[in-house]
C-alpha cells in the first residue's frame, strides 16, 4: 500500500481513516527512513542521451563508467573512489576493480 521506507505510528490513529479510500498520508504520523536519488539520476541519463551523449558509448560499453560518473558528480559531488561507492550505495551500480580498471 506504502512504500517500505515510510513507516506510520502505530500508536496513532489510522493513516487513512479519515479518507478510506485517499492516498493521503498525514505527515505528522509518518516518519522518513532514508531518501535515494534514482529519480533525478534517470532524469540526467535521459538528458544526456537527448542531448547526444550516448553516443559516445557506442561500441565501447567501458565508456559508460565515464557517464555514470558525470551523472553522479552533479547529483553527488566527490572524489572518483567516492562517486563509485555513491553509484553502488544509491542506484546499485557496481564496478569491480581489475588490474587497474573498473568493469561493470
Amino acid at each position: 500500500m506504502f512504500p517500505s521506507n515510510i513507516q506510520i505510528n502505530q500508536s496513532k490513529q489510522s493513516i487513512t481513516q479519515e479518507h478510506p479510500l485517499s492516498k493521503v498520508i498525514v505527515l505528522n504520523q509518518a516518519r522518513l527512513i532514508s531518501t535515494h536519488s534514482i529519480f533525478i539520476y534517470e532524469i540526467l541519463l535521459k538528458l544526456t542521451q537527448s542531448l547526444g551523449f550516448s553516443r559516445l558509448l557506442d561500441g565501447f560499453p567501458e565508456r559508460q563508467l565515464l557517464l555514470d560518473l558525470v551523472i553522479t558528480r552533479l547529483i553527488h559531488p566527490a572524489s572518483k573512489l567516492e562517486s563509485i561507492k555513491f553509484l553502488e550505495e544509491e542506484f546499485d551500480i557496481k564496478y569491480e576493480r581489475n588490474n587497474n580498471t573498473l568493469n561493470r
